[in-house]
């Protein structure tokens, strides 16, 4: 398993959490479940064939403030084989992840920390 927290600061973020969801998702098909109106959790799976093996990320938006995100990002469950070995796999997707937040908040000028 892997991790990853990463804040997105500026302008109208709370306003526009959804659409930081909506982006996170044209990438892959999630489950989506709204713990509150400031907490938001995705789920997903993603084949990796290099491992031969399903991954699962969970993306964790909570929203600190109307300027501040905080997202947390967890994948696990990519090892295959007698050791285990994920390949790569999980820190690979977080990085994914991190990148589509992280162009996605450039459109508005957010900075992503």
């Amino acid at each position: 398993m892997d991790s990853s927290r990463i804040w997105v600061k500026g302008k109208n973020v709370g306003r526009n959490v959804d659409r930081i969801i909506d982006r996170i998702n044209s990438d892959m098909d999630s489950y989506r479940v709204d713990v509150s109106s400031e907490t938001v959790v995705l789920f997903s799976e993603k084949y990796y064939f290099r491992n031969n093996s399903n991954l699962l990320s969970c993306i964790i938006l909570n929203m600190e403030s109307e300027e501040v995100c905080r997202i947390d990002i967890v994948s696990g469950g990519g090892g295959s084989g007698i050791a285990g070995s994920d390949w790569g796999a999980e820190s690979s997707r977080i990085k994914d992840i991190e990148e589509i937040i992280k162009k996605f908040s450039l459109t508005y000028g957010w900075e992503v920390i």
